[in-house]
């Protein structure tokens, strides 16, 4: 399997204070047959990274790279530590999050097959506990799905600004996720800002392969977990900060510097564009999900298929770790 070839594939788990989710992901990676490489850029207080270090240090059946540094900046760790890397493909795996090798490795096999694709992804499942039950509930993520089809990369910013997804749930080309991550730490400091700016200059390097294939789970917490919040929602806040217009404008040198836009008359136009575009959806109704949203939801419920079959394993692992939910 690519997944488990190291030359060609790392998952690349940041993690800060929370050794229980170190511990959780090596577990569930494990129970896959996962025997590649997972590089832990570990960003906590010395005393958690040495404990992490030596826990790392006695699982077997894996090649486990630990890269202690912090910051303060989780781009700029995670970006030095890919750098020790060598795979050509990665995936930046939050460390509450599962993730499920068959469904890596088709993303994998679709990148080699095509080397404009900068990154692949499929559909996501959101986890959490209700607030008003101590239950386990399940959510099909909402966001709408897109590709970049468009020749260049302004075709492509076009078409991301239509249709808001995060990218970060994917298999990407690790030189452009590196790339990314750089050029948004140039720009903007950490927030929903250069989130949506990294998303945006992966964009501008490749189009983005999909699949409906149900390949990862996303666990919620607290304030967010038992119902969707709406990306666009942060547009109202940025605009109401008094510092709008300069973090507004180092947007948009960011994305001039991506699209390698010398004056930045392209992207400005562009930026400015979606951003009356985005903001004008906050006003208006969520996102109803599409007949694949539907699908998915029902197939994790009903008792008995592949997709509640591998809901019920994380859930399995989750109660084996339960200070981690």
């Amino acid at each position: 399997m690519l997944v488990n070839d190291p030359t060609k594939f790392a998952f690349v788990m940041s993690t800060r204070n929370r050794p229980a989710h170190v511990r959780r992901t090596v577990d569930f990676l494990q129970r896959q047959s996962f025997s590649g490489r997972l590089l832990v850029v570990d960003a906590s207080d010395d005393e958690l990274a040495v404990a992490n270090r030596q826990f790392l240090a006695g699982v077997d059946n894996m090649q486990i790279q630990h890269f202690a540094k912090r910051v303060g900046n989780n781009w700029i760790e995670t970006a030095e530590g890919c750098d020790t890397l060598d795979s050509s493909f990665m995936l930046w795996h939050h460390d509450d999050d599962f993730y499920f090798l068959d469904a890596v490795e088709n993303a994998l096999k679709a990148l080699e097959r095509d080397p404009g694709a900068a990154c692949a992804q499929g559909r996501e499942v959101f986890l959490g506990a209700d607030h008003n039950e101590s239950r386990i509930d399940v959510r099909v993520g909402l966001s709408p799905r897109f590709a970049y089809l468009g020749a260049s990369p302004t075709d492509r910013l076009q078409q991301a600004f239509r249709s808001y997804c995060h990218l970060f749930f994917s298999v990407i080309r690790r030189e452009v996720f590196v790339e990314a991550c750089r050029l948004t730490t140039q720009y903007l400091s950490q927030g929903w800002f250069d989130q949506y700016a990294w998303s945006l200059i992966v964009a501008a390097r490749g189009h983005v392969l999909l699949s409906d294939q149900f390949s990862a789970v996303r666990q919620k917490h607290q304030t967010n977990h038992s119902r969707l919040i709406n990306a666009y929602d942060h547009w109202p806040l940025l605009v109401a900060n008094p510092d709008f217009s300069r973090i507004f404008g180092d947007f948009k040198s960011c994305l001039a510097h991506a699209l390698g836009d010398g004056d930045g008359s392209q992207s400005r136009e562009l930026v400015d564009k979606g951003l009356v575009s985005l903001i004008g959806r906050v006003h208006g109704v969520g996102h109803e999900p599409d007949a694949v949203d539907r699908n998915l939801f029902n197939s994790c419920a009903t008792r008995g298929t592949p997709e509640e079959t591998r809901l019920a394993s994380i859930v399995e692992t989750l109660m084996r770790h339960p200070e981690t939910f």
